[in-house]
């Protein structure tokens, strides 16, 4: 295994995005280089990038960001590709982290991911990609692990002119938010083999559930409602007759 010098981590500036001077950037760290990606804002709380842009590392390895979503509700959708085409032997790391400022409340959450992608040989030796340590893709509400983790082991391809799929994997959990939050964030940390390419795309959703005392009010509410459609239609009939 290689230099792991190599560092990318992709990094969403936290703070109320809707304010003009608080406009949230990309901050791209490799170790020997770093580099501020501004984003765009998409409307209705969602930023992203104009187009798919390359960047090139200190050793000639690259990665493309492909697409990258971040909006307020609270959720984080991205998408990668990284080429790999410094020449060396080994694996070279690579870690992204996205974050996107929200507003949690304490309570009870339930959370879900997914994770899919795809490998290319880039020199007809197969292709690697295998975690840096732990998952793939982890998730988490402020700083703690949400429990919906990804690809705990390495994915490999043998020899092969084509592209290879692989996922979607997904997963689903609840998570109990003991005290209010700012921020929520997907980590894509994996190692990558010697020219050759990945792209990758994922997704952590947050969703209160209701609170067990709210749902007997629902269902009060909703039988009310059905007494007076019943009400409506007898006296519909009434008229009628």
């Amino acid at each position: 295994m290689k230099n792991f010098g190599i560092l990318a981590c992709l990094v969403f500036a936290t703070g109320l995005i809707a304010r003009a001077d608080n406009v949230p950037t990309l901050t791209v760290d490799c170790g020997a280089d770093c580099m501020a990606i501004s984003l765009t804002s998409e409307g209705n709380n969602v930023w992203g990038i104009a187009s798919p842009t390359t960047y090139t590392l200190a050793n000639g390895a690259s990665f493309t960001l492909n697409n990258v979503t971040l909006d307020m509700d609270p959720s984080v959708h991205y998408a990668i590709g990284v080429t790999n085409a410094d020449g060396a032997t080994g694996f070279t790391p690579y870690t992204f982290t996205f974050t996107t400022p929200t507003t949690l409340a304490a309570g009870l959450y339930s959370v879900s991911s997914s994770l899919a992608g795809s490998l290319t040989d880039g020199e007809s030796n197969g292709v690697t990609l295998q975690p840096v340590s732990g998952a793939v893709q982890q998730a988490f509400i402020g700083t703690a692990d949400a429990g919906v983790d990804l690809l705990n082991t390495a994915i490999s391809q043998g020899p092969t002119p084509t592209t290879q799929i692989f996922g979607p994997f997904t997963a689903n959990s609840t998570a109990n938010v003991a005290s209010p939050v700012s921020q929520i964030s997907v980590t894509t940390s994996f190692q990558l083999s010697d020219d050759d390419s990945a792209s990758l795309s994922g997704r952590f959703d947050v969703n209160a559930v209701p609170e067990p005392s709210s749902l007997p009010m629902a269902f009060v509410a909703a039988g009310a409602f059905g007494v007076l459609l019943v009400r409506a239609h007898r006296s519909r009939l009434e008229s009628a007759a």
